[in-house]
Parts: structure tokens; sequence; C-alpha cells
């Protein structure tokens, strides 16, 4: 049987989960959330961080010496620095380190794409409310609720 770590184990990482226990895999899960929404399709739960390297590379080596570490798979989460740093650990498939960070490293990542030629949505830095409308103007939109679901953003943050 192939044994994953699949994290975390909130709703978004649902169809992923009955995904994997469809197919029979050994899913062993890691979340901050001590009732983490989806913590009961797992094989083994341990309520950690996986933001905490230490905590996290900690439960990946007692599965490993358990040989219950064939793979793991983040789902949905920017924690994805911390994710190749133990893929690359234990010699699984896995994104380098630099590449993982771009992918938290949003507009960079995208700053990226487009160097390479890769196809990404427009997209542009944010420093103040008016470079949205700005960026609106230049690609034609005219969307009053992106601008007043942005508003609401804005002043829940303030």
């Amino acid at each position: 049987m192939k044994h994953i770590l699949l994290y975390p184990a909130g709703i978004a990482q649902k169809e992923v989960f009955l995904i994997a226990k469809k197919r029979k895999f050994s899913i062993s899960t890691v979340d901050v959330n001590p009732n983490a929404e989806c913590k009961d399709f797992a094989d083994n739960f341990y309520n950690i961080n996986p933001a905490d390297y230490e905590d996290f590379i900690r439960v990946a080596s007692i599965l490993k010496k358990k040989n219950q570490l064939n793979g793991i798979m983040l789902v949905g989460a920017d924690l994805a620095e911390n994710y190749s740093k133990i893929v690359n650990r234990f010699n699984l498939i896995g994104p380098s380190v630099d590449s993982a960070k771009l992918t938290v490293l949003k507009y960079e990542m995208k700053k990226k794409f487009q160097k390479n030629n890769i196809n990404h949505p427009k997209f542009s830095k944010v420093l103040r409310f008016s470079d949205i409308s700005l960026f609106m103007q230049k690609y034609g939109l005219n969307s009053k609720s992106i601008i007043e679901k942005c508003k609401k953003v804005i002043s829940r943050k303030s």
C-alpha cells in the first residue's frame, strides 16, 4: 500500500482526501486545527502546525521510519517552502526550495511566468487602491463589483 502525507486537512482539501481514499492510499495528515474537517479521512492525524518546520520534519521522520512515507502532497495552502525542504530531504518528488518560494510570492511568480512565456492571468503590483482602477482601465475591465469587494477588504484590514 502507498502511504502519503496529505496536508493540510481543511475543507478545501476534501476532494483530494476522497480521491486518495478511493485509490486505496494510506493517508497521514497534519493540521494546526485539532478539529480539521478532513482529519477523519486520514489513517493518522498529527495536530501540528505544518508551517513549523521542526514539528513537520519530526512527523515526516516518524512516518519515514515506519515506512509510511512514499510521497507528500500539499493542496491549496501557501506552505510550499516547508513542503519543498521535506521532499528534498527525503528524496521524494517535489519542487526545489526556490520554486516553492515563488509559489507564495504571487507577483514574483507571475513575473517569472511572463519572462518565460508561460500563460498567466493579467497582473499588476497594487500599492494603493487607485492602482486597481488603473489596472482595470488598462485592460478594459469595467466592473464596479470588483472595486466594491476590494473596498470591503481594505476597510476590514484598516
